[in-house]
């Protein structure tokens, strides 16, 4: 009987520890792609996704390097509006100039691209793997 107890209490406790086996929130996809402006890639930033519906999506952002950006965590699949801050310079000589005292040059893309209130920018994440070419224009 005490065998039994204890085989009991040792499923219960490995079914509590790992839990249901589902993992929390929507289900995230991939997402990559560039960002570039006026057809020039852009340096360095960041790259921000926020959902249209917060009840439906996940926000999510990223760094942009020489033009490239990956969402580590994912996106769930909806409708977002996209923020970017860009810089004349790639993250490297960013923080060089940054080491020297000097203020890092923020002015890689227009301002109107970095908030959600102005930015024009909107994508669609779709089940499966998402890569996006975002041309910022004036």
């Amino acid at each position: 009987m005490a065998s039994r107890l204890f085989v009991v209490a040792v499923l219960v406790g490995i079914a509590a520890v790992s839990g249901c086996g589902k993992p929390e929130g929507p289900t995230r996809y991939p997402m990559k792609g560039t960002v570039k402006y006026k057809g020039e890639v852009v340096p360095g930033g960041t790259i921000f996704f926020g959902p249209l519906d917060a009840a439906k999506g996940t926000s999510g952002n990223g760094s942009i390097d020489n033009g490239n950006f990956v969402i580590e965590k994912g996106l769930a699949a909806g409708d977002y509006v996209v923020t970017v801050e860009g810089y004349k310079v790639s993250p490297k000589d960013r923080e060089a100039t940054k080491n020297q005292g000097s203020p890092p040059d923020n002015s890689g893309v227009p301002r109107k691209y970095a908030t959600a209130k102005t930015s024009d920018l909107r994508y669609t994440v779709v089940e499966g793997p998402n890569v996006k070419e975002f041309d910022l224009q004036d």
